[in-house]
């Protein structure tokens, strides 16, 4: 995999292996946020309530805040 997506007390964590972009869409179609993700780094982001689509490269994940 490109890496570990995963919520934690309310913040969206990524733990990535490769550099790349994490696109962040809410339920409703729109782009809530863009990531840049660093090889081997952690990104974190605050994240409003709601259901999210996290996509990296061709993965996507799904996550509830």
């Amino acid at each position: 995999g490109l890496g570990d997506v995963y919520k934690r007390q309310g913040y969206l964590h990524i733990r990535s292996y490769v550099a790349g972009t994490a696109y962040i869409i809410s339920m409703n179609g729109k782009l809530h946020k863009i990531l840049t993700l660093s090889e081997g780094g952690e990104t974190m982001t605050a994240m409003p309530q709601g259901v999210y689509i996290v996509r990296i490269g061709g993965q996507s994940y799904k996550l509830r805040f």
